[in-house]
């Protein structure tokens, strides 16, 4: 899973296996929800408090956290596998499950749930907005005056590497079929 090297050796067994099922719960890629959380965290993965009034693995806000039933003091107390049961929680009240479709849309439920699933060209904030202020230096590094969810989508794709950052095309998915039953033919 890319960036479990990351997480202690001591819990990065327990960290990934509640990463895979919180992914297996919702239908998105495990690494999709570390590429999140490392990016979130500044490559930390740590629980608590990491400025501009975020907490946590997947930047709670302190408002979110009462929400979920808890206070971001208690998350930043909880280890990181603890804190993943809150992740759970905030993809099952956004409804990760209908809306994630690729890392863009997983990303948006974290920074503004509800602009996931909108068009690459819809524009977030523009300059003098809160929204704009705060995370503009991350995604209007050339200063446009404002910010669309694929100039964030291009961001977070930086942080992936290999790993794909959308759902594999129909097409793509039945020639993988294909060639699999082929090759299951030719070995019996």
């Amino acid at each position: 899973m890319i960036y479990e090297e990351r997480i202690s050796s001591a819990t990065r067994k327990a960290f990934t296996d509640k990463v895979q099922a919180i992914a297996n719960k919702y239908g998105f890629r495990a690494d999709w929800l570390m590429i999140v959380m490392y990016f979130e965290t500044g490559g930390k993965f740590n629980t608590g408090h990491h400025g501009n009034g975020a907490w946590g693995l997947i930047g709670f806000r302190s408002t979110v956290a009462v929400e979920l039933g808890t206070s971001t003091a208690a998350l930043a107390k909880m280890t990181q596998v603890q804190q993943l049961d809150y992740v759970d929680k905030y993809l099952r009240k956004w409804n990760a499950g209908a809306k994630v479709k690729d890392l863009t849309d997983l990303y948006m439920i974290v920074f503004s749930p509800a602009f996931a699933g909108k068009p690459d060209t819809f524009v977030l904030y523009r300059s003098g907005s809160a929204g704009y202020t705060a995370n503009y230096k991350a995604f209007d590094p050339t200063g446009r005056g404002f910010f669309t969810v694929g100039d964030v989508g291009k961001v977070i794709a930086r942080f992936a590497g290999n790993v794909p950052t959308g759902n594999l095309p129909i097409w793509l998915v039945l020639a993988m079929f294909s060639a699999a039953t082929l090759a299951l033919k030719n070995f019996v």
